[in-house]
């Protein structure tokens, strides 16, 4: 057991390593088998899936620190671990051709990830991968003291947490079924717009409140910004995954921790502004989704559409 608060985050940040892998991998694997709409279908059932798990945390933990003591979700997690390695290793066959591996050389890896970077179209959706994660992540970061400190909810704070991750799993189902017949621009476009009405929203109903928003406005806000952050993430993926061409393994790593870093900073950023009312993280909200709104314009207008090659 851990002997002090530093050795539990010690253990928290290689358990985030450790959870990090499967994660690019996933991507790149899919990245190897499909592309275009089906790529972006495919993410959005996976996905699916992947929202079940913040849905029903809040109670699993509930449930297995009653009965176990809080120590007893890491053995759970533990189990979990070497079940789901276990059967991957043993089912999951190589998705990569062998002559479109890349060199493990340093040299030829970091030119190959500044031509990543230096492709706009997906520097720019990488961008608007950071947004989306950073707003969430801030909610994330703040959500039990909003429910508790503004509208004194405790015990069904689990449930409401749930209801708003249905947002998120309903709008990934839903985009599964749309993504092939619309398009993933058409669906990017209606989600950001939803995005920002949905900002703005909070932001006026905050104003309104003088700093605390009906919970009506709360809960329907960011439901709806939910609801856009499900269209958005298999698209956004999908379509910045179209553009890495043989390097979609390093590329997906690439996206996936340069945009954690910047929403990271933008949630770090928002955070400072928690305080007596959510005004001011509103209006955070509502600058970032203006921003998504930029970046997603200029990414619809540009012409860069090569795919990135790797350096030998």
């Amino acid at each position: 057991y851990a002997s002090s608060f530093e050795y539990l985050l010690l253990g928290r940040i290689i358990q985030g390593f450790g959870a990090a892998g499967p994660k690019i991998v996933i991507r790149a694997m899919m990245r190897d088998l499909y592309c275009g709409a089906v790529l972006a279908r495919v993410f959005s059932l996976v996905y699916t899936l992947f929202i079940f798990v913040p849905m029903v945390a809040p109670l699993a933990g509930q449930w297995l620190s009653q009965f176990g003591g809080w120590q007893f979700i890491f053995f759970f997690l533990i189990a979990f671990c070497v079940i789901a390695t276990s059967v991957f290793a043993a089912t999951q066959g190589e998705t990569l051709a062998p002559e479109k591996r890349l060199s493990l050389k340093v040299g030829p890896m970091l030119k190959t990830s500044l031509r990543i970077f230096a492709h706009r179209k997906v520097f720019l959706l990488t961008m608007l991968t950071a947004i989306i994660f950073g707003m969430k992540l801030t909610y994330l970061s703040n959500a039990q003291q909003f429910f508790l400190e503004y509208y004194n909810i405790d015990e069904k704070f689990p449930l409401y947490f749930a209801f708003l991750a249905t947002a998120i799993g309903s709008a990934f189902f839903l985009n599964s079924a749309l993504v092939v017949r619309l398009g993933g621009y058409k669906l990017c476009t209606f989600a950001i717009a939803l995005l920002c009405c949905m900002s703005a929203f909070l932001c006026v109903g905050s104003w309104i409140g003088n700093g605390i928003p009906p919970f009506w406005i709360f809960l329907s806000s960011l439901f709806g910004m939910f609801f856009s952050f499900g269209l958005l993430w298999g698209n956004v993926a999908a379509l910045a995954m179209e553009y890495l061409g043989d390097v979609a393994g390093l590329g997906s790593t690439m996206i996936s921790a340069g945009s954690s870093l910047v929403a990271f900073i933008f949630a770090s950023i928002l955070g400072t502004f928690y305080g007596s009312t959510l005004l001011p993280i509103a209006i955070g909200f509502v600058v970032l989704s203006a921003l998504a709104a930029i970046c997603f314009t200029i990414v619809v207008n540009s012409s860069h559409t090569h795919a990135v090659t790797q350096v030998a």
